[in-house]
């Protein structure tokens, strides 16, 4: 923990000298099975922000805890005329869908984050400008090697909006990876995305894709959505993932495990009600239409404070053997939960 503490009294004098902005997270989480039972974690984040000048920014955000010390995200950004340029390590986020994004490979993100309302995805080291006009934007990324996974990626993409309609045409270079999974092999994608809403209904909808130009295979999802008794939100995700395996002889089990999709055809369903500004219950489930194996779970958050909060994240695993949540549930068990509490001040 002394890197910890080196960074707490550094942003400590930072926030008294400089008066910025200092926001402290403190999260306890655990996350138990039927057949594995992890230990509980205590993690802590720190962000300090300085947004007090109109063509400046600032930020940086240290996470602390039983064995982690690092930086997770922390960009400067300088604006000027109609140009952004941030450098550091950060969060990129493109595309339009809801639980993949099939045009973002910067960062991966696991399946089921999308229903975790704790989930904050690591930052990426890069290099980000933009340009805009009066409708459209510019952007360009340069994601700079890992030496831990990742090689050097890049690329541009153009987003503009007419009518009803937001529009994302983007180019990439994905480079080489490695992960406990196995090895990714560079490739050139393009793609992009659609959405907008249907007037007098209430529906959102959105379409995102991306094509491997070495490899010949498409990756992309259809979402439509709608707010309905002010209470209610119902959506449906269509994901077709051609990079993955249409025989489930064939799926790579760490893969599966570590939470990224390994079949074609997935459909995503899901529910959120909101009882109350303090409660609100999600039910989803994640189905893969090739060997008919799917996941059940369910999000219950609590905002007991302005400052704390408190979810509870059960899930059920079914599916015959060698199947995708067949897998899952002999690997940690078909009944399992996560449990996070966060406080922040």
């Amino acid at each position: 923990m002394k890197v910890f503490g080196f960074v707490l009294i550094f942003l400590s004098i930072t926030y008294t000298v400089f008066s910025m902005e200092l926001v402290t997270e403190v999260k306890y989480q655990g996350f138990d099975t039927e057949k594995i039972d992890f230990d509980d974690e205590a993690l802590g984040r720190v962000t300090l922000k300085d947004n007090s000048n109109e063509n400046y920014s600032f930020f940086i955000e240290y996470v602390f805890g039983d064995g982690t010390d690092r930086v997770d995200a922390g960009q400067i950004k300088i604006m000027k005329n109609n140009m952004d340029f941030e450098i550091g390590r950060n969060r990129i986020g493109w595309g339009s869908g809801y639980n993949l994004n099939p045009t973002d490979i910067f960062n991966d993100i696991p399946v089921g984050s999308a229903y975790d309302p704790t989930y904050v995805k690591n930052g990426r080291d890069s290099i980000i400008g933009t340009y805009y006009t009066e409708n459209s934007s510019i952007q360009g990324i340069y994601a700079i090697k890992d030496d831990s996974e990742k090689d050097e990626d890049y690329g541009i993409k153009y987003k503009t909006s007419f009518s009803e309609y937001d529009l994302d045409a983007v180019y990439i270079h994905k480079g080489n990876r490695s992960a406990v999974w196995g090895e990714e092999e560079k490739d050139d994608i393009i793609g992009g995305d659609i959405s907008t809403s249907i007037p007098d209904f209430n529906y959102g909808v959105w379409i995102e894709a991306a094509y491997y130009l070495d490899k010949r295979d498409l990756v992309y999802i259809i979402g439509i959505d709608n707010y309905f008794g002010e209470k209610y939100r119902v959506m449906f995700e269509y994901l077709y993932y051609g990079l993955g395996e249409d025989k489930k002889g064939n799926y790579n089990v760490s893969r599966i495990l570590a939470g990224f999709p390994e079949g074609k055809s997935y459909l995503m369903p899901s529910i959120t009600y909101e009882y109350s500004e303090k409660i609100s219950v999600t039910g989803y489930c994640y189905i893969n239409t090739e060997d008919s194996s799917y996941l059940l779970g369910t999000t219950i958050s609590y905002l007991y404070t302005d400052h704390i909060d408190i979810n509870l994240m059960p899930f059920y695993a079914q599916g015959k053997t060698g199947s995708e949540y067949g897998v899952l549930g002999e690997g940690f068990g078909n009944i399992g939960v996560s449990f996070v509490m966060r406080v922040v001040f």
